[in-house]
């Protein structure tokens, strides 16, 4: 099977493809870009479009919350606002399979 090649490389491995891409820059080879056609199963671009789909809900944090769920999102290098998202859907997911528990 042959490996991919990107626009303006001639690279014969994937290693040598890497050192090219980081000498070199997309936007110089854009012009020569063509766009492709994909086809992505329903179920996938159901379940994109519904984790894409938020509503705003305002809610009332101490300082030290903020200020924590910032400093560990800056190390995990996401936005502090997506960690506080997955900690509630966590929080939401754990709570559900203790009450599954309970019934």
């Amino acid at each position: 099977m042959r490996e991919p090649n990107s626009g303006g490389s001639r690279a014969r491995s994937r290693s040598e493809e890497a050192r090219f891409w980081a000498d070199h820059d997309f936007a110089d080879f854009w012009a020569q870009s063509r766009g492709v056609d994909v086809t992505v199963a329903r179920s996938l671009a159901e379940g994109v479009r519904a984790a894409a789909r938020k509503r705003l809900v305002a809610i009332r944090l101490a300082e030290w919350q903020i200020g924590e769920a910032k400093r560990l999102a800056k190390k995990l290098r996401v936005p502090y606002q997506a960690l506080l998202r997955r900690w509630i859907s966590q929080g939401i997911l754990a709570q559900r399979r203790v009450l599954r528990r309970v019934r």
